[in-house]
């Protein structure tokens, strides 16, 4: 047996520490990144209770669990000065691991012989939501080993004579609690069974006796509820404190935590349940032969096996919504499920019925059912590319400074974008978007901090109360200075030269900046030139006074050629309303074994204070669009743009590649 569990604790070792440089945006990032952002700035500014999640402006923290895993991580990252999420992943681990002889402890003291303890902690090591979810930048490690010790140390306290033990359980599950009390809570059941029955079987005993059992068995009770309710209360008047944070009050989230009776009738609850059960617990296979041979062995074996089994079901009944929503809750409560299965696994191991090689062969298909159950349900999160950190992020890092803040509405609280832009934030709930009075009250106690930028996620402009708001409390450009999938970044007007300045040089994939020079790999061979008016008579009204290239600019007797990458430059007459032009891509271009990739198109209005408004954009690719292929036309009207500059763009596609971009313009026509 100590060959069997030392190959799969290796094994799962092996799995946990697989893209072990990998970003933690595997799965429920939300809840990784939340974490993750915390430990940053403890590890940056210090511990302290009112611990920092800066997502919502001052006070700067709205504490939910006690940041006992977060201060680990910082403290061994700020030490040994190690990468912050592969310290988080480590101390999972760490956790974890000494989770497993708490485990061992516990079926000592539930009469399971020492020769078969090892089998029961095989399975549980094995366990497809503890092989991947360990891994995590999560808490979910250190509450399981916290309420696994304070049920050894209470089990030991309800059993000695002394108050040590009592002690100990109070301490480890005050903790427990804090760090995370729903994982606490399932524990406490068999916890409050063990009580019963240690109660009902020393009953006979001498009344001072009884009077001190009871004693050591409510200590720890009344210790962990004064604790807790102390904690909650402290964070609720800390949330309370800021209009944004609020909701995340406990009175407000106990609907979420319990969910209705009606979700627990729901047959689609159930199908949940089973789904996240035979998934990330046990597969149908194990629980199929499990329940098979739970009648083969010996009847202590089965008993107990079947109360793991039902303590398993404690925490889908008691937090239906957060079990019915979130896999990794059942992280709390797997080690009873797979427990009772390694409790069958070690009867059937006893079992008169089955011949030595019958009983290695169950054996085998337990532990190998549990692996292929893994690589079916998370092992394909090794294999995958997982998401990058967004480009967005380190835009923001780079235009804001680091004691300054950033306004971002539309993210509700998805903690991405201030953890990888490594900058505090005042993030708009959703049903926030129109609360200037509480923008207000948070601005009110921002300095010696300001608002430096701000960000805004969504389809068409921001809601009207808070760009009035943000245009007069921040002075804010009438452009976003960027654009992504992740949202617009806006600046104050003062800030926009500053910020070009500091970008100079630089390029995003997946950021388009509405300012400088040309973007991507050509920028720094273009050359610029300078132009004559009379050389573009017939083909240009007004005719360009500059432009930008890497093949040069010239004109036939019908086009201007501009093959990408290229740029023109016009001075866009008082009041410019309209804006027609043709253009197109020369046949040759196309149609060979060599061939252009496409170009993309794009018109800007730039205003004087550099900003660039995209007034048109197309992807040209007539290798494969035959619609792209001969003349194109646009044109726009009803623009009443101000006194700028129009630039006409003409990009290499989405692959950055030059070659057989050969374009010409027909015709510019700008009134």
């Amino acid at each position: 047996m100590v060959f069997l569990f030392a190959g799969a604790l290796l094994l799962a070792l092996w799995v946990l520490t697989r893209a072990w440089h990998e970003p933690i945006l595997d799965r429920h990032e939300f809840r990784q990144l939340q974490t993750a952002l915390s430990a940053y700035w403890i590890r940056e500014d210090g511990f302290r209770l009112a611990y920092p999640t800066p997502l919502f402006g001052p006070p700067w923290s709205a504490p939910m669990e006690f940041p006992f895993y977060q201060a680990c991580v910082a403290a061994l990252s700020g030490f040994f000065h190690l990468p912050l999420e592969q310290t988080g992943r480590a101390v999972g681990i760490a956790f974890f691991l000494a989770t497993l002889p708490a485990l061992y402890r516990l079926l000592g003291l539930f009469g399971v012989a020492s020769s078969h303890r090892l089998i029961v902690v095989t399975t549980v090591v094995l366990t497809p939501v503890y092989l991947f979810y360990t891994r995590t930048f999560m808490i979910e490690s250190t509450a399981l080993c916290l309420a696994a010790w304070f049920l050894v140390c209470y089990l030991n306290a309800l059993r000695r004579p002394g108050w040590r033990w009592a002690t100990l359980a109070a301490l480890l599950g005050s903790l427990a609690a804090l760090v995370k009390v729903t994982t606490f809570v399932v524990f406490c059941l068999p916890a409050a069974g063990c009580a019963i029955c240690e109660f009902w079987s020393q009953r006979r005993g001498a009344a001072v006796s009884t009077v001190r059992f009871l004693f050591r068995a409510a200590l720890p009770a009344v210790a962990i509820v004064a604790v807790t309710e102390w904690w909650i209360n402290y964070g609720d008047v800390i949330k309370q404190s800021n209009p944004f944070s609020a909701f995340l009050a406990s009175g407000r989230l106990s609907w979420w935590n319990f969910g209705t009776w009606r979700e627990r009738f729901d047959p689609a609850f159930w199908a949940a349940i089973w789904e996240h059960l035979t998934s990330g617990v046990l597969s149908v296979p194990v629980m199929m032969v499990s329940f098979f041979c739970l009648w083969l062995v010996d009847r202590r074996y089965r008993r107990t096996a079947l109360l793991a089994a039902a303590a398993s079901l404690s925490g889908p009944l008691l937090f239906a919504r957060l079990y019915f929503v979130h896999d990794y809750y059942f992280y709390a409560t797997a080690a009873f499920l797979t427990g009772a299965a390694g409790l069958v696994l070690a009867g059937v191991m006893d079992s008169p019925h089955l011949p030595r090689t019958g009983r290695i062969a169950m054996a085998a298909f337990l532990l190998g059912a549990q692996l292929l159950g893994f690589n079916h349900s998370y092992g394909d999160y090794y294999r995958r590319l997982l998401p990058r950190p967004p480009e967005f992020a380190a835009l923001v890092q780079a235009t804001v400074p680091p004691d300054d803040v950033v306004l971002i509405l539309g993210w509700d609280w998805n903690a991405l974008l201030p953890y990888y832009a490594q900058r505090r934030a005042i993030m708009v709930p959703l049903g926030h978007e129109e609360d200037t009075a509480g923008l207000d009250q948070i601005a009110a106690r921002l300095p010696p901090r300001h608002i430096a930028a701000v960000v805004w996620k969504g389809p068409g402009s921001p809601p009207a109360p808070f760009a009035r708001w943000c245009t007069e409390h921040l002075k804010l450009a009438g452009l976003p200075m960027a654009d992504s999938p992740e949202g617009s970044l806006y600046l104050p007007a003062a800030a926009v030269p500053s910020a070009e300045h500091k970008l100079a040089g630089t390029s995003f994939s997946s950021v388009h900046l509405n300012f400088g020079p040309f973007p991507g790999a050509f920028a720094a061979k273009m050359h610029e030139e300078t132009f004559r008016s009379e050389t573009f008579t017939g083909l240009a009204r007004p005719a360009p006074f500059k432009g930008r290239s890497l093949f040069g600019i010239g004109t036939s007797a019908t086009a201007i050629i501009a093959h990408a990458p290229s740029e023109l430059y016009f001075a866009a007459p008082p009041g410019t309303h309209r804006l027609q032009a043709g253009f197109a891509m020369d046949p040759q271009a196309y149609g060979r074994e060599d061939q252009t990739d496409g170009v993309e198109v794009e018109i800007y209005a730039q205003e004087p204070d550099g900003l660039r408004r995209r007034l048109y954009d197309r992807l040209l690719r007539p290798a494969t669009e035959p619609g792209d292929r001969g003349p194109q036309k646009v044109e726009l009207t009803g623009l009443n743009l101000p006194d700028g500059i129009l630039i006409f763009r003409v990009s290499p596609g989405s692959a950055d590649n030059a070659n057989y971009d050969w374009f010409y313009w027909t015709s510019i026509d700008v009134e």
